[in-house]
């Protein structure tokens, strides 16, 4: 196995085990304040698939895609194996949509390396509205109206709250890195 392959799988189950984890963390935490089933006020699963779809490209969508088929068949089992591959393609879609548009549209380089805060709020904002519109569009069977518009905006600010608080977090933690003293080598 080379090392790309190596690399390439363990992205895909490191990203794959951290939103299934994340995701019923977040169902713990958040389960009082949810809008409807599944659509959470703060949904933290949505932070974490944007900063590893930024941070570790398509691999991490693969993986983000799978955990959330193990979620979907272990939470909504009547809702069989097409709802669960079909929510599995929204969660990888949903970063990997915003990764394309942040930089073929908006020209922006959409990875964490340039953290400033505008840019990262840019594409908070731009995936909480990308994911909502997919799981709505789904869940609404691409129908319009108010029953489209209501909870597509309470999944989208929950998407963006989310956002915000694990970019922020993982921006804190690249900054701890970079500025943690490091010891000089003992000859």
């Amino acid at each position: 196995m080379k090392a790309t392959d190596l690399f390439e799988l363990t992205t895909l189950l490191i990203s794959g085990i951290t939103y299934y984890l994340v995701f019923w963390f977040n169902d713990w935490l958040f389960k009082g304040l949810e809008f409807s089933a599944g659509n959470y006020w703060i949904y933290l699963p949505a932070g974490i698939n944007l900063a590893l779809t930024l941070v570790l490209g398509t691999w991490a969508a693969l993986g983000l895609a799978v955990g959330a088929f193990l979620v979907t068949v272990q939470s909504a089992p009547h809702g069989g194996w097409l709802e669960a591959a079909v929510q599995a393609l929204m969660v990888g879609l949903g970063p990997a949509l915003t990764f394309w548009f942040a930089q073929k549209v908006l020209r922006l380089n959409p990875n964490l390396q340039d953290r400033s805060p505008q840019k990262l709020l840019v594409l908070a904002l731009l995936f909480s509205a990308i994911s909502a519109l997919l799981k709505q569009l789904w869940v609404n069977g691409g129908a319009l109206g108010l029953e489209f518009i209501t909870p597509w905006a309470v999944q989208a600010l929950g998407n963006f709250l989310g956002t915000l608080v694990c970019l922020y977090l993982f921006k804190l933690a690249l900054f701890l890195a970079d500025n943690y003293p490091r010891q000089k080598p003992l000859n």
